[in-house]
């Protein structure tokens, strides 16, 4: 089976919020790592989906596991979530490459942020937050 169905299975499940943790998670560590709290209203599909009814938060690597095990594997989890949001997963940093050009990603000389683009950065970023003075 491809990434594809796996992502329109899950579409029919109600997961949205633990395949939107899972995204945000990836945005963070840039792996799937992690566990998500399963909300009430979608325990009776990840159960399901893992085979048994979860008590506590479920480990991300262990729900990958489960589509592995299933009619789906092998899976790439990330291509599988691609399909299910419709458009490319991005961590953090590519994320804020994109939105930000100015920050390079790479090991050479072009990766250096200049001096000038970060003062401005900072500058706009502090701009934006409210005074904490007293």
């Amino acid at each position: 089976m491809s990434s594809k169905e796996c992502a329109e299975y899950l579409k029919a499940k109600n997961v949205s919020e633990f395949m939107n943790t899972i995204k945000k998670k990836y945005g963070s560590y840039n792996s799937f790592t992690g566990t998500v709290r399963v909300k009430e209203n979608e325990i009776k599909d990840i159960t399901g989906i893992l085979g048994y009814r979860p008590e506590k938060p479920v480990k991300i690597d262990e729900f990958i596991n489960c589509l592995n095990s299933s009619r789906f594997g092998p899976i790439d989890m990330k291509e599988i979530m691609e399909y299910y949001f419709g458009h490319k997963i991005l961590n953090n940093m590519e994320t804020m490459h994109q939105e930000h050009p100015m920050f390079k990603l790479g090991n050479d000389d072009a990766s250096v942020l200049h001096l000038d683009q970060l003062r401005w950065f900072l500058n706009e970023t502090c701009r934006s937050l409210p005074d904490s003075t007293p």
